[in-house]
């Protein structure tokens, strides 16, 4: 983690204020009583500790930080892990039930099982620019 600039630090500190506030005022209009003050009060030191002296807020941003990294680790394994299971599995399942990539199946009437190959006609230019 970098050292973040009193730039970035009052940035963070307006976003995750109002992001709180905005929490808050859903909180509150759901009829919640004790939640939205307590957000709309963290929201509050946000902003104004963003607004007069952000770099108070550089250990609350490193703490936020760190939860956002555990965070991510865990849903980045929830997730891979039920993609995995929900999809890769099932057409991994599926191919080898229904298909042969290789071709094996073993036909005595074959005189040979070289497959013959499309060949097009060879141009100079096609040498030119191969990508």
């Amino acid at each position: 983690m970098s050292v973040k600039t009193n730039k970035q630090l009052r940035q963070f500190g307006l976003v995750v204020g109002v992001g709180l506030a905005v929490v808050a005022s859903i909180s509150w209009y759901r009829g919640h009583t004790t939640v939205p003050y307590v957000l709309w009060s963290g929201a509050a030191l946000l902003l104004l500790f963003g607004l007069v002296y952000p770099p108070a807020l550089r250990p609350v941003e490193k703490g936020w930080m760190k939860f956002g990294y555990v965070l991510g680790w865990i849903n980045t394994r929830i997730i891979l892990t039920l993609l995995f299971a929900l999809v890769v599995t099932p057409i991994g399942a599926v191919a080898r039930l229904f298909r042969d990539p290789l071709d094996r199946n073993v036909d005595d009437g074959k005189a040979t099982y070289w497959l013959p190959k499309k060949v097009a006609p060879v141009r100079p230019e096609v040498y030119e620019r191969q990508f």
